[in-house]
């Protein structure tokens, strides 16, 4: 999972919160203000939706390099001290 589908998430729950609050006000300028910071929430949260798939192409298509081994290559011998 990346960071920015766990943000996304955060951003889509702050929304949905947004909302609830805005459906529960009885006054008109306070559910405005609140389904205003709905929409923000939302357009943050398809962001973060743009950026995994973004980062997920790029992974997707990343060239696959090789890992040297380590430890499976004969040491070296020591030079001989005389």
């Amino acid at each position: 999972m990346l960071a920015s589908d766990i943000r996304g998430a955060d951003y889509r729950a702050k929304a949905q919160q947004a909302l609830a609050h805005a459906d529960a006000s009885t006054l008109l300028e306070v559910r405005r203000r609140h389904q205003a910071a709905a929409s923000a929430w939302f357009e943050l949260a398809t962001f973060e939706d743009r950026r995994s798939a973004h980062a997920r192409e790029r992974m997707a298509n990343a060239p696959v390099r090789a890992v040297p081994a380590v430890g499976l290559q004969p040491a070296e011998p020591f030079p001989c001290q005389s």
